[in-house]
């Protein structure tokens, strides 16, 4: 049995007339005929009445015609899946994440990607900058959201933006009514900080900070999160330097203040150069002509 078989039956199931079949079909009669006699004896099962005047279903047609109208239907959504997945309209993309570009790139892409490719299913992973460069080098992710430098011949990035560092301090800190803040100022102070391991290029650009302002700091805790972070900060454990989105984190007992010598740090997206999964390019186009230009 072929796909015409059921095309053809379809056909006269519905016009109940083997002419207006054929025609609908855009093939001749006899041909069609034949089809519909070879195919009911494939089946040894007599599919229409027939008479000089009318032809009908049999029962056993009618129960033929339900089953052959589900699988066409079927069909023609596989094929539009494959088409789809083919051209990255659908598709599961494994994203990995770390930071503050939680709170602002992220709820952005996620936006944008659901507006113009409701086919794409986003799975998003909370991995460190280290974490996503070894997920992407295995291909356990398909995108990552990082700080850059990424030392890996794999793995490609674009920057997504610049961020602004300031400083965290618990509200009744002996500075808090400073507009901004001298890191040297706070070179007595403890730090909540974060390990290298997690991600070099956050913890570089810290260090770089703390070497600028002249002093060794002096580490009270480790956390890989920003939300850890300011928390520590808001139970009296010290003070951190983190991006400016973390400001949007409304936790009681702690402010922000800005930095009187600007520093930055870079965001990027990442992926491993020879995934070639059309969904990847089609998220990747999607994040460089819609969401970077807007940042």
């Amino acid at each position: 049995m072929e796909l015409r078989h059921l095309r053809y039956f379809i056909a006269v199931a519905e016009e109940l007339h083997f002419g207006k079949a054929a025609e609908r079909l855009n093939i001749s009669q006899p041909p069609l005929s034949q089809q519909i006699k070879q195919l009911e004896k494939q089946i040894n099962t007599t599919l229409f009445y027939r008479t000089n005047r009318n032809v009908e279903l049999t029962e056993a047609g009618k129960a033929f015609y339900k089953h052959a109208v589900k699988i066409l239907n079927q069909i023609n959504i596989a094929q539009e899946d494959a088409r789809s997945v083919a051209e990255g309209e659908n598709g599961i993309l494994k994203v990995g994440f770390s930071g503050t570009i939680t709170l602002n790139v992220l709820p952005e892409i996620i936006k944008t990607s659901q507006k113009y490719h409701p086919g794409i299913a986003l799975q998003l992973l909370s991995l460190t900058t280290s974490q996503q460069i070894a997920a992407l080098e295995q291909r356990q992710i398909d995108i990552g959201f990082l700080v850059p430098p990424v030392e890996s011949s794999l793995i490609s990035t674009k920057k997504l933006q610049d961020e602004e560092y300031i400083i965290c301090l618990p509200e009744n800190h002996r500075l808090a009514n400073e507009d901004k803040i001298n890191v040297a100022d706070l070179k007595n102070d403890s730090f909540i900080s974060t390990s290298r391991d997690a991600g070099i290029g956050y913890f570089d650009t810290i260090d770089n900070i703390f070497k600028d302002a002249g002093f060794t700091p002096r580490i009270s805790q480790i956390a890989n999160d920003q939300l850890t972070m300011v928390s520590f900060v808001a139970s009296g454990l010290g003070v951190v330097i983190i991006p400016k989105a973390a400001e949007s984190l409304t936790i009681d007992g702690v402010i922000y203040k800005e930095l009187h010598k600007p520093y930055t740090k870079v965001n990027s997206i990442a992926w491993n150069k020879e995934n070639t999964r059309p969904v990847v390019q089609k998220f990747l186009n999607l994040v460089s002509d819609r969401v970077i230009p807007s940042l």
